[in-house]
């Protein structure tokens, strides 16, 4: 997406601002279509996330177009940085980012960039009141996380969380909250202004109704659906193992380091800790894993209509 989208954007000189809306799925593209349509010229565009689709691991790739492995050497620090991040949906990709373009677009300032993140309504709301600071950017990055907040805060024990048990009631929720959003009347505005948007997602999610065991020592930052670490094993009807992370282009801290990736609609669970994770995770819905609903995302490039 950065070598498609945004370089060529940056090069000629065209405002453009990409929507990162995590965790946004194909079906819940096609569902909120309707509105962009209604408002903008809509150009549809897929990709395929990474394998190992942790939000670390996809985020990084996504705001960079390089994979985890290429990432962790070229910017050591950085990749630090966001694997030692206490949230794994919180991190610093946002220095990753400018740091990166920085290299590629050489009379890029660090100015010329602007990254919001935008983990609830409140946040939006806010972003739209202020909007016209950001029209002088020539990359505006919107870090849009209210599909994550549904699914991932509290454990995913909100009151939203509890109504979206199933695909159709998360499209539903998806859709109401996106034509109501503060967002969309914030991407009007910079539509209005002159600016092309990008809606992109790092990864889908799933529905996980099923939970296997994992046996060793892992890296608990990967999540339910991907786990990576020393003398890892799990049933490997229900994953793929990766013996070889640099084949995967995924980092490895040695030559120990294994992976294994959950395909179908199971998630992990610790040896040790079987009825707490079959309690903390019923029917839910994760990240990270082998699923045609995680691995392939919308992208839609998004430009003001011409009457």
């Amino acid at each position: 997406m950065v070598s498609r989208h945004i370089l060529p954007a940056l090069q000629t000189g065209e405002k453009t601002c990409l929507v990162m809306l995590d965790s946004l799925r194909l079906d819940h593209y096609m569902a909120i279509q309707g509105q962009l349509k209604a408002r903008f010229a809509v150009e549809n565009g897929l990709a395929w996330s990474i394998a190992c689709g942790s939000p670390e691991f996809a985020r990084a790739a996504l705001f960079t177009g390089l994979f985890p492995a290429e990432v962790a050497e070229k910017y050591p620090a950085e990749w630090k940085s966001i694997c030692d991040s206490a949230t794994p949906l919180v991190s610093p990709e946002a220095s990753l980012m400018k740091k990166h373009l920085a290299t590629l677009v050489p009379d890029l300032e660090e100015s010329d960039i602007s990254f919001v993140s935008l983990p609830d309504e409140g946040s939006s709301r806010e972003l739209e009141t202020n909007i016209d600071k950001y029209f002088g950017s020539r990359l505006l990055v919107l870090d849009a996380g209210f599909i994550n907040s549904i699914l991932y805060e509290n454990g995913g024990s909100t009151l939203a969380a509890n109504i979206a048990t199933d695909d159709v009631s998360l499209r539903s929720l998806v859709s109401s909250w996106f034509e109501r959003s503060s967002l969309l009347k914030a991407m009007e505005r910079l539509s209005e202004y002159g600016f092309n948007i990008i809606l992109a997602s790092s990864g889908g999610c799933n529905l996980c109704t099923r939970g296997t065991e994992y046996y060793g020592t892992d890296k608990p930052r990967f999540g339910t659906r991907c786990r990576g670490g020393e003398s890892i094993t799990c049933d490997e009807r229900y994953a793929l193992y990766v013996h070889e992370p640099a084949r995967w282009k995924l980092p490895a801290e040695s030559d120990k380091t294994r992976y294994i990736i959950l395909h179908d609609n199971y998630y992990f669970m610790e040896h040790s800790m079987y009825l707490n994770y079959i309690t903390q995770h019923r029917p839910s819905f994760q990240r990270g894993g082998i699923s045609m609903n995680e691995m392939l995302v919308p992208i839609a490039v998004l430009k003001p209509k011409s009457f």
